[in-house]
């Protein structure tokens, strides 16, 4: 399992370079981040850089080498992980969403994010447990 610092820092390496690519690709609320970041500037993995010019200056995230090690460590976990989630998601086609508690609710996004999940196969096992979205919406036609 990887902690939620460690999940941050994974999507820092992957890209998000703000506190709002952070959270949209973790699926959190952006104060939730924030409060990882401090602990993660603290430790010395990432930090903070002004990027862009003028008015269009931004706050960009940016790993240190000991942050860069530490996502890669978490990586390592986290693609361990979606390999046992994506082989008990195979075999709990058809049972109980139970399968999905293997992963704390933060990593599913980024797991989908990263390619690491194939949102097809959770969208199966959704539909087998009869979480299909628009399953009770009813037919519309257009005559």
């Amino acid at each position: 399992m990887i902690s939620f610092e460690e999940a941050v820092l994974v999507a820092i390496a992957r890209g998000a370079g703000t506190v709002e690519a952070v959270s949209d690709a973790l699926g959190v609320s952006r104060s939730d981040v924030e409060k990882a970041l401090e602990k993660l500037m603290a430790e010395g993995l990432v930090r903070v850089e002004e990027r862009g010019w003028w008015i269009f200056k931004w706050r960009a995230l940016v790993l240190t080498r000991r942050g860069f090690e530490a996502a890669a460590r978490a990586y390592e976990k986290l693609a361990e992980l979606a390999s046992r989630l994506r082989e008990r998601l195979a075999r709990a086609r058809g049972e109980s969403p139970e399968a999905l508690a293997l992963a704390p609710a933060y990593l599913l996004p980024l797991m989908l994010w990263m390619g690491l999940l194939d949102l097809a196969l959770l969208d199966i096992l959704a539909a087998d447990a009869g979480y299909a979205p628009g399953i009770d919406q009813p037919d519309v036609s257009y005559a």
